[in-house]
């Protein structure tokens, strides 16, 4: 997803003691309906469902951070 643009980029998420608690990926789809359609509902951590929980939030990028 990365070499196709679509993720521009991820990070674990911490806790104070430098546990990663989470993770997150600032991906590029053109609507939503793509986004569960070319990526998640093929994910395998989506189908096997090794994520408890996926939070799906809409944003804007600064220019700067794209390719």
């Amino acid at each position: 997803m990365f070499d196709q643009g679509r993720w521009l980029y991820a990070a674990g998420i911490q806790n104070e003691d430098g546990q990663v608690i989470g993770s997150m990926i600032v991906c590029d789809y053109p609507s939503r309906d793509e986004l569960e359609r070319l990526w998640l509902n093929h994910e395998p951590y989506v189908v096997d469902r090794v994520w408890e929980r996926i939070d799906i939030h809409r944003a804007e990028v600064a220019q700067f951070a794209h390719k």
